[in-house]
């Protein structure tokens, strides 16, 4: 029945469900935030700090896994630091104190996010040129697919299971998941493969523009791009982790402020699709994130001015549409400039942004939130951010080749 279909789009399934593990613990992050601060009498900076501590980890693993996929058996590399996430999640309903929710919450999942999110993305534009940005669009549905199931499911388990067995079926179902690394292979030709039909000449990269890590964050297109994404990051990350605890302030009953952060994934699935999949044929990427990160700021409005029900669904929904238009473009633009060979380790340098992202934004937004009591200032401040990236966006260049710089 599959003799026929390109393996490379086996890579995109397993990648999906690979990927929706960082759904997982994103989403269900702003949901155990406020039942953790109230369990271990911490502040909302002291909370938050969790966040931000877990990205600085993921940073480093993310530099480390790109350049493992690099030379190594991508489904083991996976395989053992999602794992590491998993088990980090488990001990976590044995914590007792700050410090060990620091070790199992914070620096056991990010090691292990670092370890499955990145190489799935590097793999996958491997296998694809022509329909590179649709088949990572695809893939990277798994955030918001798992997001919007996980965020109701987090919220349902806590209030009839508790909050240690809730990460306990949380841990599980992650472990379920990572299964289906053993169906990640490097590339197309690559010795792992055995079955001829597998590769797809059409789709090979060309090998003149593959560029060393070194010599593309020597770039000042590199570091355009990377900025651009610490931007958009900080936006998403202040709305991500403070709208349910914003939605409950408002008065919102805590089951259905948890369905804003669904509404998120919810339009993040359609907005991946259209933008990678639609919009891309139309417009050069650099235009698709402008148009994307513009709307993803105007969204922020809605809630600004009205706090209803409904205003918070239809925000959520828009403002995951919008904001999903970005998170394929990224990694497409990079393998576009600087080729595929080294895109992991490449990728996993350029990812360090929502790392230094998950630091300055949530902090920033726990300091406004401690100071004025308030959630409004951080979601105005998350706005203005997002118009600026939008803005950053026309700086974009294209790199130099090498003998153009020489």
């Amino acid at each position: 029945m599959f003799r026929n279909v390109y393996y490379g789009w086996f890579i995109v399934a397993a990648g999906l469900i690979i990927i929706s593990l960082d759904g997982l613990l994103l989403y269900s992050f702003g949901i155990y935030m406020p039942y953790l601060k109230e369990s271990y009498g911490a502040s909302h900076l002291q909370s938050a700090s969790l966040f931000s501590i877990r990205n600085i980890v993921f940073a480093v693993s993310m530099i480390i896994s790109g350049r493992l996929i690099d030379r190594y058996n991508p489904k083991w590399v996976i395989f053992i630091g999602g794992f590491t996430a998993v088990a980090g999640m488990f001990l976590t309903a044995y914590a007792t104190n700050m410090w060990q929710l620091v070790l199992t919450y914070a620096v056991l999942p990010g090691i292990g996010n670092g370890f499955y999110y990145i190489p799935s993305i590097a793999i996958i534009s491997r296998w694809f040129k022509k329909k590179r940005a649709l088949a990572i669009g695809i893939a990277t549905l798994g955030v918001p697919i798992s997001g919007m199931i996980i965020s109701p499911l987090t919220a349902w388990l806590i209030s009839n299971k508790g909050l240690s067995n809730s990460l306990m079926i949380l841990s599980l179902l992650l472990f379920g998941l990572l299964l289906s690394a053993f169906v990640m292979r490097s590339a197309p030709g690559s010795n792992e493969l055995t079955d001829s039909n597998s590769a797809d000449n059409s789709q090979s990269e060309d090998k003149s523009v593959n560029w060393t890590v070194r010599e593309a964050t020597s770039t000042s297109s590199f570091w355009i791009l990377y900025t651009i994404f610490f931007l958009g990051m900080n936006t998403f990350l202040i709305i991500l982790v403070n709208l349910f605890d914003y939605a409950k302030e408002s008065g919102i009953d805590p089951l259905v402020a948890s369905g804003a952060l669904a509404a998120i994934a919810f339009g993040s699935i359609f907005g991946r699709l259209f933008f990678s999949g639609v919009l891309t044929k139309y417009l050069d990427n650099r235009k698709v994130l402008f148009t994307s990160y513009f709307l993803e700021a105007l969204s922020i409005l809605i809630i600004i001015y009205s706090q209803s029900v409904w205003s918070l669904y239809l925000f959520g929904f828009l403002f995951g549409f919008f904001y999903s238009g970005h998170m394929p473009i990224f990694p497409t633009i990079l393998s576009q400039y600087f080729g595929t060979k080294n895109i992991g380790s490449i990728f996993g340098v350029s990812a360090t942004g929502f790392s230094l992202a998950s630091i300055t934004g949530p902090l920033l937004a726990g300091y406004l939130v401690d100071t004025t009591g308030t959630h409004f200032m951080a979601i105005i401040v998350a706005t203005i951010i997002c118009f600026i990236t939008a803005l950053s966006t026309f700086f974009i260049t294209v790199p130099k080749t090498r003998e153009a710089r020489i």
